[in-house]
């Protein structure tokens, strides 16, 4: 009966601590945005990835808000509910209806200054590479920090 226990016991241990190096290995994405330089730095699990890259967050009178968010949702070929069926391509969701997304035409050529509305814009290209990223490591291990 002890023989049988501990070798119960073992599995358990054994379980327990695969499980918990396999959430500690888990990879982290984090996109870190500086309003102040309008540019964004994408790390990998600590290490720099790719950037910096130009950006465009709100300008007056519309926020981009400060702060540590989990990427929600994601949508290839998202178009703004809000703003004119604006097309937002790549958009990785973080806050509600503020996503990092990519902009094309004219209005990009405003990424490193403030021009959205809320969201922070991207190159196409950028937006891409980023939304490929968030499709590796997965929305749970994607974060957004706005500083």
């Amino acid at each position: 009966m002890l023989k049988r226990s501990s070798c119960i016991l073992c599995i358990l241990v054994v379980a327990c601590f695969l499980l918990g190096c396999k959430a500690v290995r888990a990879a982290e994405l984090v996109a870190v945005v500086d309003r102040d330089a309008q540019t964004v730095l994408v790390y990998a699990n600590h290490a720099e990835l790719h950037g910096p890259w130009p950006v465009s967050t709100a300008r007056a009178p519309y926020r981009t808000p400060s702060g540590t968010y989990r990427a929600t949702w994601m949508d290839a070929d998202h178009r703004s509910k809000i703003y004119d069926d604006a097309p937002m391509p790549f958009s990785v969701f973080y806050d509600g209806g503020r996503a990092l997304h990519g902009i094309e035409g004219g209005e990009a050529r405003l990424l490193g200054r403030a021009a959205s509305h809320g969201c922070v814009r991207m190159s196409v290209a950028h937006a891409r590479a980023f939304y490929d990223l968030v499709r590796k490591y997965g929305l749970k291990n994607t974060f957004v920090i706005i500083q």
